[in-house]
């Protein structure tokens, strides 16, 4: 835009006289004034100052955002304050009052936060990309702190690996278990889920009790209690959906490894102590399905097919 003329502030009966170099101006008042298809637009000051130099000349053309006038700050309150002594205290404004500073959390309760944020990931709620991994060394930091005082974190971390493994469940790509052995064998949990997407009603889809049991275990976790189609259940089945394509398994893989490294360290140190020790469990096992009373191990890591001696971590779609 190109204004067509700029004029410097004309004397007027209720204006003062234009301002000139070394004047001093108030906050808001009249300094130029620029004229464009007949209409007038008066500059004002914008703080208190003193004209420092005219860059203009009345009745020349002006681009946009070129300078028109540089103006000097007077003196501020503190200048001032020098100048004519100090200001009365009554006048003083009130200072700023600043929060007193937080001491950095204990290793526990940075722990405890930690193990929080995992679950929230594993669970699919959002995270920010530019720290999608300090959450984990965050807390694996705490972690070694804990373990180095002699504080127990496997037991907080089996809920965070149980959790895991129940929406793991849901979306198995092949029959496992009991499944196998009868006429479930044909369908997978994973098809079980996408036909349980397309309504959310299990009795629509004429899913098995199988997958509502699993269906269950998962909604419990995000505090939904009944397969009743709501907000809540809603909520969290969009929930378990971008976990399973997000795939948060470095998560719990981060976990198990140090699982697997600190009980092959207790096991060496077992051996080196006296004859006749009863000798330690699998390192990579769990119960299976959280029973009570003699159980069986679920081995974590199983021998993959074809290759003898060989291991593998079972995925999501094992």
């Amino acid at each position: 835009m190109r204004v067509a003329c700029c004029a410097l502030l004309p004397p007027r009966s209720w204006w003062q006289p234009p301002p000139q170099v070394g004047d001093e101006v108030a906050a808001g008042a009249p300094v130029l004034v620029l004229e464009s298809m007949k209409m007038e637009t008066v500059i004002p000051a914008p703080f208190a100052g003193r004209i420092k130099e005219l860059l203009v000349i009345p009745g020349s053309q002006v681009e946009t955002s070129a300078p028109l006038v540089k103006i000097e700050p007077i003196a501020d309150a503190d200048e001032a304050e020098s100048a004519t002594g100090p200001v009365p205290s009554d006048e003083v404004p009130p200072g700023l009052d600043l929060p007193d500073a937080v001491a950095e959390p204990d290793a526990r309760a940075r722990a405890k936060r930690g193990l929080a944020d995992l679950s929230a990931i594993v669970m699919g709620f959002d995270i920010d990309p530019r720290t999608e991994g300090a959450a984990l060394a965050s807390y694996l930091k705490a972690r070694e702190e804990l373990r180095a005082a002699g504080e127990d974190v496997v037991t907080d971390e089996i809920g965070l690996v149980a959790l895991f493994a129940d929406l793991a469940e849901l979306s198995r790509n092949r029959p496992a278990g009991e499944e196998l052995k009868t006429e479930l064998r044909v369908h997978s949990a994973r098809e079980h889920l996408h036909t349980y997407l397309q309504s959310l009603d299990v009795e629509r889809g004429g899913l098995p009790d199988a997958f509502r049991e699993r269906l269950t275990r998962a909604l419990a976790h995000y505090g939904v209690t009944s397969l009743d189609r709501g907000p809540g259940l809603e909520e969290a089945v969009f929930r378990i959906f971008l976990t399973l394509q997000r795939s948060d398994l470095h998560v719990v893989t981060a976990l198990l490894e140090r699982w697997l490294g600190e009980s092959a360290t207790r096991s060496r140190g077992r051996g080196s102590g006296r004859a006749g020790a009863p000798g330690p469990r699998h390192p990579a096992t769990l119960p299976r399905g959280g029973r009570s009373g003699p159980q069986h191990p679920v081995p974590l890591v199983r021998p993959a097919a074809g290759r003898p001696g060989a291991c593998r971590c079972p995925s999501r779609g094992a």
